[in-house]
């Protein structure tokens, strides 16, 4: 009787991992926002139908932080939401999410351009929207698309035709999925879960590393970005750097980060909606495997517990928020896969923890850019350290800071801290906006 219940829940502990993956698991074409942007666009339009007059787009703050200033795989020298509304609107195909705009060509652009340039494009900001929140108008000259993309960044909530509604989702509050789960689960729980992840999840997960991996290198040798990630290679060839699991995760994560960043036209492999935080996670366990000479089953229940744990934390912090979901919520992923990767116990992960919330939490997030190789970096380091001293029993101790004699509770403070940071966050967006877009009434 005992096996029995044991192995329906081991089906259930499977089912669901696969479900969590399934949801905050997936490849994307350079930075999620302006993917996101892209797929409301290219969900109006397809709703319109025919020959694209004009595209307007309208955005949560947060949304417009991360589009404002990140380049888009093949058009060069052009960032914003305008572009990557306008190319979604013309040439996005739906049915890829958020590689969307795989399929975009020069001449594509050029027409983009011609209309942004015409006038014929407008992005306008949603000041009271928290939360992602994409609401994309096209007009053809056979009629009127209208899509939102709420919640998540793939998540439709409705799709309009000429005035008529032609899809409905459900309301992002409402959604009773994987993710909701997740975030109701505590942290020895999510620890657990990972012991049953099936063979085809575990060469999921190794599939997202190689993809990563590829983009790193490819950043690397040709100095995309800001070149960190060269910089970092070429210290410890020179010396001035250890050729460490430390140093090495910085150089891959600065590599992905500065080819991505830099727009390059290859895939990585996102998490909990961001391609950085799916390039630190993977990578900052990549650097420490090969160190160790981790099996590869090893490293994929690492993996997983990292995707998790960084799904989990973002349910407290926020999808978008002020706080740099990489240097926190992945840092705290990453960590906890290193500790186990390492053969750590949960008493280690929950030290590890601790150590990485009391470093770097108050690390903000001034919107996707090239210089997110650099933030990258700073966690990676401090991710792995978290580790390595957790596993000697160093940890910060409970009642310092927001640091809690609870882990679970720890993880509660840091939603009070990024609520908080709202603030900061609008401060920042008034600097943008100095430069961008019109603000506008929100409406449906």
């Amino acid at each position: 009787m005992g096996m029995t219940r044991l192995s329906r829940k081991t089906r259930m502990d499977q089912r669901l991992i696969h479900q969590i993956l399934e949801e905050e698991v997936t490849l994307a074409l350079g930075c999620t926002e302006p993917a996101a942007i892209a797929l409301s666009a290219a969900l109006a339009a397809k709703a319109a139908r025919g020959c694209v007059r004009s595209v307007e787009v309208i955005l949560d703050p947060n949304t417009f932080k991360n589009a404002s200033a990140v380049p888009i795989p093949r058009v060069k020298n052009h960032v914003g939401p305008e572009i990557a509304a306008t190319l979604g609107a013309l040439k996005g195909d739906p049915r890829l999410k958020l590689q969307v705009l795989r399929n975009v060509k020069s001449p594509d652009v050029k027409k983009a351009q011609s209309l942004i340039e015409e006038g014929r494009v407008k992005a306008r900001l949603a000041k009271k929207k928290q939360g992602l929140w994409i609401q994309s108008k096209v007009i053809t000259q056979r009629g009127r698309g209208e899509a939102i993309i709420a919640g998540y960044h793939s998540h439709v909530l409705r799709i309009k035709s000429n005035g008529k509604v032609t899809y409905q989702g459900k309301p992002f509050k409402s959604l009773k999925d994987a993710r909701e789960k997740l975030a109701h689960l505590r942290i020895a729980e999510i620890f657990d879960l990972v012991k049953s992840l099936r063979k085809k999840d575990q060469d999921f997960l190794l599939r997202g590393l190689d993809v990563n991996m590829a983009i790193a290198r490819e950043g690397i040798s040709k100095k995309l970005g800001l070149g960190v990630g060269t910089f970092l290679q070429g210290q410890v060839s020179k010396k001035m750097m250890a050729d460490d699991a430390i140093s090495e995760a910085k150089m891959l994560i600065a590599g992905a980060a500065d080819a991505r960043m830099g727009g390059i036209d290859m895939p990585v492999m996102a998490t909990a909606g961001s391609g950085n935080q799916g390039i630190f996670i993977t990578l900052t366990l990549a650097a420490v495997a090969r160190k160790h000479r981790a099996r590869r089953d090893k490293v994929a229940q690492a993996l997983a517990l990292s995707h998790l744990l960084t799904s989990h934390v973002k349910s407290f912090t926020g999808r978008l928020s002020a706080i740099c979901g990489c240097t926190i919520a992945a840092g705290i992923g990453a960590s906890a896969g290193v500790v186990r990767l390492l053969g750590g116990s949960f008493p280690e992960v929950e030290r590890a923890i601790r150590n990485v919330i009391g470093d770097i939490t108050g690390v903000i997030c001034d919107g996707a850019k090239l210089g997110c190789s650099l933030k990258l970096t700073t966690a990676a380091e401090s991710a792995i350290r978290a580790a390595l001293l957790a596993m000697e029993g160093i940890t910060i101790p409970a009642g310092e800071g927001i640091v809690d004699s609870s882990i679970d509770q720890t993880i509660k403070n840091l939603r009070r801290i990024s609520e908080a940071m709202r603030e900061v966050d609008k401060r920042f967006l008034e600097i943008l906006n100095e430069r961008k877009l019109p603000v506008c009434d929100d409406g449906l």
